[in-house]
């Protein structure tokens, strides 16, 4: 199972819907595949709704990795955070990102 870090923001809303949901279904969004088809669809709703087209949550996923490798995020926690099985994968898709090391910075 992966990790993922959330703002305030996001825990508090999911803390809500958990306050809302059936407390007998271990899912907050419940479905045959573990929540993945409830899941698609309320993201297929959610994206009508924000007029956002062919936005995949993958998409989404990618785009915070590339945000947090270009931020300076060690290429090692980015691995981890996506549960990567290895930090070469990570860097295959994201070494591009990461601009040339800074040595001042670091002082």
């Amino acid at each position: 199972m992966s990790r993922l870090p959330l703002s305030a923001d996001a825990v508090k809303l999911l803390k809500a819907m958990r306050a809302q949901a059936d407390p007998a279904e271990p899912f907050l969004f419940p479905g045959k595949d573990h929540g993945l088809r409830t899941l698609k669809r309320f993201w297929g709703r959610l994206r009508l709704e924000a007029k956002v087209p062919d936005v995949r949550m993958h998409d989404i996923r990618r785009t915070i990795a590339s945000w947090a490798v270009s931020e300076g995020v060690p290429m090692l926690a980015v691995s981890k955070m996506l549960a990567h099985s290895s930090i070469a994968v990570t860097e295959e898709h994201y070494a591009h990102l990461h601009g040339p090391f800074d040595y001042d910075r670091r002082r």
